[in-house]
């Protein structure tokens, strides 16, 4: 009987153990990719029916990236298709916004008359948020001059109230304080567009705003290289951004000293290089501004 029984069991080929093996273990992969995709669903806010898309997304498709000191910048836009870009903008007060008078006036030219209802703002308020508004309104400052860009600032009014961090108008800078490369500051960093983002055909959501690094140029040296092309004003000051930035440097991006917003990028070159560009020194505008956000 034992004979019969030790005749009788089964045994596995070493090809029948492998391909077992190697089920078992698809199987417990599968399982783990299962437990991980319903944990990233859980952690990960998605829009509308983004979560049944199955198919790869371009690096885009990622939320911008969040950080305090960005906090109350963001970007004016053409809402259209595709969504157009303008210029990058921060936060004056909840419904108004500081940017280049190059970019307020686009949207007053006769050209642009059909787009004016495309107009917006949008702001990341926290990491889980974006709030966007229409354009209402738009100012210049009075002595801005288009053919050399000398004050070179304006504010958009929206219809919205966006909730975020503003501009300081006491700035510890103080009223019209020259930026000049002997303040040392701690930290120069300038805030602007990814390169890798920027052109797409995908809407807002996915401009990503990055933080670069930026060096205090010093006026004399500033002076004798953008002189050619306009002499810088007191009201102006210099700073590069490196060659290894993945950054387009956007009207409007703004320089941060010490985490405090000091400018924005006025004129000059807008690749990432050694070269200087030309930033506007907010702080020279200070009872303008406040006029205007009294009204």
């Amino acid at each position: 009987m034992s004979e019969f029984i030790k005749s009788n069991d089964v045994k596995f080929t070493r090809g029948e153990k492998c391909l077992f093996t190697h089920i078992i273990i698809t199987f417990v992969l599968i399982i783990t990719l299962v437990i991980v995709y319903f944990i990233h669903l859980c952690l990960v806010d998605h829009s509308g029916n983004e979560i049944f898309k199955t198919t790869r997304r371009h690096l885009t498709a990622i939320s911008p990236s969040f950080k305090e000191d960005s906090k109350g910048i963001g970007v004016v836009y053409l809402n259209t298709t595709p969504v157009k870009f303008i210029c990058v903008a921060h936060l004056l007060r909840e419904r108004w916004s500081v940017a280049p008078a190059l970019c307020v006036t686009i949207r007053t030219e006769p050209n642009m008359a059909h787009l004016l209802p495309m107009w917006n703002v949008g702001y990341m308020t926290n990491p889980n948020q974006y709030m966007t508004s229409d354009v209402t309104r738009a100012l210049v400052y009075p002595g801005y001059n288009k053919d050399d860009l000398n004050n070179n600032i304006g504010v958009f009014e929206h219809r919205l109230a966006i909730m975020s961090t503003w501009y300081d108008l006491s700035n510890s800078n103080g009223p019209k304080t020259t930026i000049t490369y002997a303040m040392t500051p701690k930290k120069t960093e300038i805030v602007s567009l990814n390169r890798k983002t920027l052109y797409t055909d995908d809407n807002y959501r996915r401009t990503v705003l990055e933080t670069n690094i930026a060096k205090p140029v010093p006026h004399v040296q500033c002076r004798q290289i953008m002189t050619p092309i306009i002499e810088p004003r007191d009201n102006e000051f210099c700073v590069t951004v490196g060659q290894e930035s993945n950054s387009i440097i956007a009207p409007g991006a703004v320089v941060l000293i010490n985490s405090k917003i000091s400018g924005f990028f006025s004129w000059g070159h807008n690749q990432a290089s050694d070269e200087p560009i030309v930033i506007l020194n907010i702080s020279y505008y200070t009872a303008w501004l406040e006029f205007i956000i009294s009204q």
